[in-house]
């Protein structure tokens, strides 16, 4: 049995996951600023910068990313402790392990490394070494910097020296393999030249059928919406719902097709362009209609007529009256409705003497 620790007075310690074999600490810190650096860019919040050669200013460092000892290790319930471990040489199998402090940040670097330009040239004085650039390239010290410009010519001239700023354009390795053109499809080729001012999204077609109170409805869906529907939803028992709950009645508004179903919202969006049609405006507003019934024709739909209640926006009633006007004891109905939709078939009984 382990003896128990409390947490509570550990110190906290932050893990920096090298990116390499680490022989020398000193080394390993001064390629990530030294010390002073670590501590300033830790506690204000900056990632850390890793630079194998800290002395050569023509590189592009490694940024880190930063974050808890759960994410970087194994998911949620992760935890990270600092152990030391002590061994007897009479006894090796005699372990003694104490905690030490609990690991709170971890920087790790997953980026890709750049490669590093060093501004060398070889030395004409003595063939097989190399002289270094940076002296003649940038003043190292403000003495240097201030009588920049008064040295002789000779002493100035250096040869050109123009680094690319960075070589990878992308911190991240890319799956994407550059290659030529085989697609030459009539889409593709009126997609690529659209001009400006034109969408060059992929068009996507509402296959649901939506009229007006006053044009011809539909006696049947269209091959493409059942077909799509028969893709979208290959479980027949949601089909078979939806065909039931129209032959029962005809009309039917969307929160009572989810009341009655007690489907998914979008498995309803995607079947009822096989079933019914949606009308807009007039008495039948707002409802969704079983393909080949008009209710313009049948005297019996004026029971399925849609009211829209709003009182909210009259500017004659008060505020303290326009709420107290419909309460949940004066509406009689047997549909559920959400936020988003306040439109009832039903009977309404307002009890307007409190206005």
């Amino acid at each position: 049995m382990w003896p128990s620790t409390s947490t509570e007075n550990l110190p906290e310690y932050v893990v920096v996951v090298y990116p390499g074999v680490v022989r020398n600490a000193e080394k390993a810190i001064e390629t990530l600023g030294g010390t002073q650096t670590l501590s300033m860019n830790h506690f204000a919040g900056r990632p850390l910068e890793l630079r194998h050669n800290p002395k050569n200013l023509y590189t592009n460092a490694l940024v880190s990313e930063r974050g808890s000892a759960e994410k970087s290790f194994g998911g949620t319930g992760t935890v990270l402790c600092v152990v030391t471990v002590r061994r007897k040489k009479s006894d090796p199998n005699c372990v003694q392990a104490k905690v030490i402090g609990m690991v709170s940040t971890v920087y790790t670097f997953k980026s890709m490394c750049d490669f590093h330009y060093l501004p060398i040239r070889q030395s004409e004085a003595f063939p097989g070494c190399f002289e270094n650039l940076v002296p003649k390239l940038i003043p190292l010290d403000l003495p240097g910097a201030l009588s920049w410009w008064n040295q002789p010519e000779n002493e100035r001239r250096t040869p050109l020296h123009l680094p690319p700023y960075q070589f990878s354009r992308y911190s991240i390795p890319s799956s994407k393999l550059l290659c030529k053109e085989t697609d030459f499809s009539p889409e593709k080729v009126k997609r690529k030249s659209a001009g400006h001012g034109q969408s060059l999204r992929s068009e996507r077609k509402a296959l649901s059928v939506t009229v007006h109170s006053t044009a011809e409805f539909p006696k049947q869906p269209t091959e493409e919406a059942v077909n799509d529907a028969n893709i979208r939803c290959k479980n027949d028992e949601p089909h078979r719902l939806l065909q039931e709950l129209f032959e029962e009645r005809p009309m039917w508004t969307r929160v009572g097709i989810l009341k009655k179903t007690r489907l998914d919202d979008g498995l309803i969006k995607t079947l009822l362009q096989k079933f019914a049609f949606y009308i807009l405006n007039g008495p039948w507003g707002r409802l969704w209609c079983r393909f080949g019934y008009d209710p313009r024709t049948d005297p019996n739909a004026k029971q399925y007529q849609s009211v829209m209640v709003t009182f909210r926006q009259h500017a004659k009633i008060p505020e303290r009256q326009r709420l107290k006007i419909v309460t949940v004891s004066m509406i009689s109905y047997s549909l559920f409705f959400t936020r988003s939709s306040c439109l009832f078939v039903l009977y309404i009984v307002i009890d307007f003497k409190s206005v």
